[in-house]
């Protein structure tokens, strides 16, 4: 008897221990996809004359401390960077989907729910960066670059020279349609009553468990196993 008392207490300690690593979990990637948000947002193109002055790898020395003093974006130099990354090089602001993506998957990790929404919401979101970033591409304006970076003006380029603009524009808008109807109706009407309360809740949570944590093992050295004979 004691030893299915002192097996189901390990149990307990195991889960509670699996539970605050996912919690942690879900916080690094809600706090990673917020400063990704933050630095992509704030981005300044005058921020990567001053940077590509410096090695890579000079990120404490003089030389950076003084960069960072002209530096806009209130990221520092590695904001700077991921910033000029996302919108120059990769899919410019349409990333910010990818990054809102993270944090969902982080809010459902720190739940301790399936991640099944959260993987249907990030292919949804990839499909629809590249999509917002092909329109982008499309589009005449002098910010267009912001709106498509590398990868965006790359696939504009391809589906005009293959369908031409009209047509381009067209499937375009069919890629974006279709996926978030369906999507509509499957994610959202739950979506937004989570999210809230689960961020609120947060340190809370955390804090409960980190203290049940701390209290198990207070009771474990308190409370050792008696000797067995062998």
């Amino acid at each position: 008897m004691k030893r299915k008392k002192d097996n189901s207490a390990d149990t307990g300690k195991k889960s509670g221990h699996g539970a605050l690593k996912r919690e942690i979990g879900g916080i690094v990637l809600m706090l990673s996809a917020l400063f990704l948000a933050g630095s992509t947002i704030t981005f300044h193109p005058g921020d990567q004359a001053v940077y590509l002055q410096l090695p890579w790898y000079d990120i404490l020395g003089p030389a950076a401390r003084d960069a960072v003093a002209h530096i806009q974006t209130p990221f520092g130099l590695l904001g700077a960077r991921v910033g000029s990354f996302f919108v120059r090089s990769f899919l410019g602001f349409p990333s910010l989907l990818l990054f809102s993506a993270v944090f969902f998957w982080g809010v459902s990790l720190f739940r301790s729910k399936s991640l099944k929404s959260a993987l249907i919401f990030f292919l949804y979101s990839v499909l629809m960066s590249l999509d917002l970033a092909a329109m982008g591409g499309l589009t005449p304006f002098a910010f267009s670059d912001l709106l498509a970076g590398a990868v965006g003006r790359m696939l504009a380029e391809m589906f005009s020279t293959l369908l031409g603009a009209t047509g381009a524009w067209a499937l375009l808008l069919a890629i974006a349609a279709v996926p978030s109807f369906y999507l509509s109706r499957i994610m959202l009407p739950g979506v937004g009553a989570g999210v809230v309360p689960t961020v609120a809740a947060m340190p809370s949570r955390l804090f409960s468990r980190i203290g049940n944590v701390f209290r198990a093992l207070g009771k474990k050295k308190m409370n050792p196993l008696p000797y067995r004979l062998p």
